[in-house]
C-alpha cells in the first residue's frame, strides 16, 4: 500500500493516541462503576480513529474502501459498548436479561460493509474528493442509513439514561447531567456533518473525534463527580 501523510491522517492519529490514553487512565480507575465499560469505549474509539486516518492516508481506492470497513469495527463496537455503560454505571445493567442482543448491531453491520462489493447496498460510489487532495466521497445506500439509525438509537439510549439517573440525584449529579449532555452533542454534530456530506469536511469522517471528545468529558464529569 501506498502513503500520504495528510492533515486528516495526522488530526486522526492524535485523537487514537489521546483515546488510547484516556483508556488506560479509565483502566486504572475500573473500580469506579462502569469504568472498564468506559475504558473499553475508549478503546474502541482509538480503533476507530486510527484505522479511518489509515484510510485518510492510503493512495487507491482499494485501500480506502478496505480501511473503510474495518472502521465499522471501531464505530459499531463504540456505540455499543457506550450503552453498556450507561446501563451499567445506572444501575440498569441487571434488568437487561438479554443485554446479549445488543452485539446484534456489530454482528449484523460487519457482515453488510464488508459483503458490499457484491449487493452495492451500503455505498453505491466513491468519486474523487477535492481536486489536490487524497481523499475519496462516499455515496451511500439504504444500508448506511440504516446502520446510521441503529448507531443514533444506541448513543441517545446511553444519553437519555445517563441524564435520566443524574437528573434524579443531587447538585453535583446534575452538573454531570450537563456535562453528559454535552459530550452527547458532539458525536451527534459529527455525524451528521459526516452523512450529509458537508463541503468543509468532503470525504472526511471526523465522527471518532466527537466520540474520543464526548468520552473525554464523560472521563472527567465520571471520575470528578
Amino acid at each position: 500500500m501506498r502513503w500520504i501523510a495528510t492533515p486528516a491522517f495526522g488530526v486522526l492519529l492524535g485523537t487514537a493516541v489521546i483515546s488510547a490514553l484516556i483508556g488506560v487512565l479509565l483502566w486504572r480507575r475500573r473500580g469506579v462503576p462502569g469504568g472498564i465499560l468506559l475504558s473499553l469505549v475508549m478503546f474502541a474509539v482509538a480503533e476507530w480513529a486510527l484505522v479511518a486516518g489509515l484510510e485518510a492516508a492510503a493512495v487507491g481506492l482499494s485501500s480506502k474502501v478496505l480501511w473503510s470497513k474495518l472502521e465499522y469495527l471501531g464505530s459499531t463496537c463504540t456505540a455499543t459498548l457506550l450503552l453498556l455503560f450507561a446501563l451499567r454505571h445506572t444501575g440498569r445493567i441487571d434488568r437487561v436479561r438479554l443485554r446479549w442482543l445488543l452485539w446484534l448491531l456489530p454482528s449484523i453491520a460487519l457482515p453488510l460493509v464488508f459483503t458490499n462489493d457484491w449487493h452495492g447496498l451500503h455505498w453505491t460510489g466513491f468519486p474523487a474528493g477535492p481536486a489536490g487532495t487524497n481523499l475519496v466521497v462516499y455515496q451511500h445506500g439504504p444500508v448506511f442509513f440504516v446502520i446510521l439509525a441503529a448507531l443514533y438509537a444506541y448513543v441517545l439510549s446511553a444519553a437519555g439514561l445517563l441524564i435520566r439517573d443524574a437528573l434524579q440525584a443531587g447538585i453535583a449529579r446534575r452538573r454531570q447531567a450537563f456535562a453528559v449532555l454535552t459530550a452527547g452533542l458532539f458525536p451527534v454534530i459529527g455525524g451528521l456533518l459526516y452523512a450529509v456530506n458537508s463541503s468543509l469536511f468532503a470525504g472526511v469522517n471526523i465522527t471518532p473525534m466527537s466520540f474520543a471528545t464526548s468520552g473525554a468529558v464523560l472521563a472527567i464529569s465520571i471520575v470528578s463527580f
